[in-house]
């Protein structure tokens, strides 16, 4: 077919079936197709466009960004000329359905502009993968011939908000909270050592009397003995998940020291836990 000849498409549920059809000057074909999905059948629509006319063609009519990713892109091997893995198509789906389809996939290619893909990314819920998977397919796109404009070419920053980092606990803060929990029960008050630490509540509660360690070293300059207290991070525990390891293997296991004003505290009460043992 002449290129800039007009080429249209449609896909339309009939029943337990879509119905594909393509039209074109002295082109009119259709097909059904049953036990696919609406994406499939978007597919078959791109691929039916091709053997009329080529890609070009189909492109040059009525094209629409979901045409190409269903229809070319998805099945295309990546720029290393490799086969996608499954993993990478997955987050491809995920990503296009999720942030790019719904506000553009029906925009034809030829009328994508760079207003429309700043507005699709900044609306997204996660603007950088929303800008990696729209990038991937456009540029895509743009290398088939489908696209006179190179895409992205004018930057897109999308810097992620940072929060603010919690300040710790200061150590006149850390003793008021101790005195605060003086008359608290024993595994309460130990809890209250550990968060005012630096472990998180999870980690609070996943501690064993085993993940506590003291020490004894000698200062360099002193030369005095020196003891120190650590709690090893190797385990977590939540009402929903139950235990689970905190760390993937013995060399990644976090340890944290313990504060010193609850350190007699936490000496207390294993001493304790021992006996009852």
């Amino acid at each position: 077919m002449p290129k800039g000849r007009p080429m249209t498409g449609t896909v339309e549920r009939r029943g337990g079936s879509w119905r594909v059809r393509v039209r074109g000057k002295g082109i009119d074909m259709s097909r059904t197709y049953r036990g696919i999905t609406r994406e499939e059948a978007e597919a078959r629509k791109v691929a039916l466009m091709q053997s009329a006319g080529g890609v070009a063609s189909a492109a040059d009519a009525a094209m629409t960004v979901s045409d190409y990713y269903w229809g070319i892109f998805r099945d295309k091997p990546s720029v290393r000329g490799k086969p996608r893995g499954e993993a990478t198509t997955r987050w491809y789906d995920g990503s296009m359905a999720r942030y790019v389809l719904p506000q553009m996939g029906d925009v034809r290619l030829r009328d994508v502009s760079h207003a429309l893909i700043r507005r699709v990314i900044y609306s997204a819920a996660s603007p950088a993968n929303c800008k990696r998977a729209l990038s991937a397919v456009l540029r895509s796109a743009y290398d088939d011939g489908l696209l006179d404009e190179r895409p992205l070419d004018r930057r897109v920053p999308v810097h992620r908000e940072r929060k603010p980092q919690a300040l710790p606990w200061s150590r006149f803060e850390a003793m008021a909270a101790l005195d605060a929990a003086r008359d608290a029960t024993p595994d309460i008050e130990l809890y209250c050592v550990l968060g005012l630490s630096g472990l998180r509540k999870e980690e609070c509660l996943g501690a064993r009397p085993l993940d506590i360690r003291e020490q004894s070293t000698y200062s360099v300059v002193t030369g005095e003995e020196v003891r120190t207290m650590t709690v090893s991070v190797s385990r977590t525990y939540t009402d929903e998940g139950g235990w689970a390891e905190g760390a993937k293997n013995d060399f990644s296991v976090r340890t944290v020291p313990v504060l010193a004003a609850g350190r007699d505290r936490v000496r207390a009460r294993l001493a304790e836990l021992r006996a009852a043992a």
